[in-house]
């Protein structure tokens, strides 16, 4: 089931878990197995960007997970903080530019995304598997893209990370690589990808402050007559705004 939501293919896949839910009383542990499906379920209805439908289906691992506190802690608990994150980056996705409360939205549904993720990583780690540690680099990775302000195509693709978030984002990605795991070739190159991404935010952060920085001097020196002076701060500032230009050229 896990290989076909990440092929795309969604057809018939509601009629076959159907068909193995009905099935879950053959194995050595039903409610163990549900669980797992209904994880899996879950990654359908992101995909499929059903929102109201994965919220019913969280609800409904939670519901089992509470009759059987065996599966607290661990990898499906730690899904489940996951499949509640990923809910809340849905409704992130639908916040319209238009609505008065989009800053309040952002606010909100980005920190219980935080919230439920921190709870996930914490989950995988308690496992201390190699399948708990790819686990948590996953979720490590997906911290990555809400504290960098990514949530897809969406009215909020515009928002820029503070220089904190972009030095956590680094952190985290240098974590992922030392987690003593192979990692997915997939989960690898987002690794690069995303660490390529946080450098490069950083450091055009860093040349922005510090033209901005050099255009006060430069305003300083004016006002107070240091000729000399002046022309040295324009040449350094110039400079920094060919690098910025360059830059933003390789976007």
């Amino acid at each position: 089931m896990h290989a076909d939501i990440f092929k795309g293919n969604f057809d018939n896949l509601e009629a076959n878990f159907e068909g193995l839910m009905k099935n879950c009383h053959r194995s050595s542990n039903p409610l163990y197995f549900q669980v797992n499906l209904l994880s899996a379920r879950s990654r359908l209805f992101v995909n499929m960007k059903e929102k109201d439908k994965l919220k019913d289906n969280i609800d409904t691992i939670s519901g089992k997970i509470v009759i059987d506190t065996s599966l607290f802690g661990g990898c499906l608990d730690g899904w489940l903080s996951f499949d509640k994150c990923r809910y809340y980056k849905e409704e992130i996705r639908r916040i319209e530019e238009s609505d008065e409360k989009a800053n309040e939205k952002l606010a909100y549904f980005t920190n219980r995304a935080e919230f439920d993720l921190t709870a996930a990583i914490q989950s995988f780690k308690d496992e201390d598997s190699p399948k708990a540690r790819h686990c948590t680099g996953i979720a490590m990775l997906e911290m990555v893209s809400i504290k960098s302000k990514y949530f897809g195509k969406t009215p909020t693709q515009n928002l820029h990370p503070e220089k904190d978030d972009l030095i956590q984002c680094k952190n985290l990605l240098h974590d992922v690589e030392f987690l003593g795991v192979s990692l997915r070739k997939d989960v690898e190159m987002n690794v690069q990808y995303q660490k390529s991404k946080c450098i490069y935010a950083i450091e055009m952060e860093e040349f922005v402050l510090a033209r901005d920085c050099l255009d006060i001097l430069s305003k300083l020196v004016k006002k107070h007559k240091r000729g000399g002076m002046l022309t040295e701060v324009e040449t350094l500032r110039d400079r920094l705004q060919v690098q910025i230009c360059a830059r933003k050229g390789r976007e």
